[in-house]
């Protein structure tokens, strides 16, 4: 077996759209299920020190599921949002998993709502694309905390 180094580049952008409806809906709760489409841009760059590089450039598309629920307290906000999908076309094999977990203030409570949001996101992405001179796999795992405002009308 022979190991060289490998200048590596990997850049994958993703586009996500959702559309759902509440099955529940309380002035104070929302449970919806929904569903997805999404879109990843892959830019792959592998240049060993030895050897061809592998490079690869392409648009793949892919729909999910979604379920969320939100929930009020007076002015504070809870809630939880999955996303997430297994599909396999065409030679391109697509996991899509996001996890979501939020926790809220509502600053501005009128006809336009303004909302000071923070939680802890995991997203799971794998994408397996055989093409004629191979196969590229990519599996990108994100997670963290976050911060944000949401504006409502």
């Amino acid at each position: 077996m022979i190991e060289t180094q490998l200048d590596t580049k990997i850049d994958v952008d993703m586009l996500l759209a959702n559309v759902y409806y509440n099955l529940i809906q309380t002035p104070t709760s929302v449970f919806g299920v929904g569903v997805g489409f999404g879109q990843t841009v892959i830019d792959l760059n592998l240049t060993p020190a030895v050897g061809s590089p592998i490079l690869y450039q392409g648009k793949q598309p892919f729909g999910f599921l979604n379920m969320h629920m939100s929930n009020s307290y007076k002015r504070f906000l809870y809630g939880f949002n999955i996303n997430g999908i297994s599909a396999e076309f065409e030679g391109v094999q697509v996991v899509y998993s996001d996890y979501k977990i939020d926790l809220g203030y509502r600053v501005i409570d009128k006809r336009v709502k303004f909302d000071i949001v923070g939680g802890y996101r995991l997203v799971n992405f794998y994408v397996d694309v055989e093409y004629s001179d191979g196969e590229v796999i990519a599996d990108v795992g994100l997670e963290g905390p976050f911060l944000g405002v949401t504006v409502a009308y």
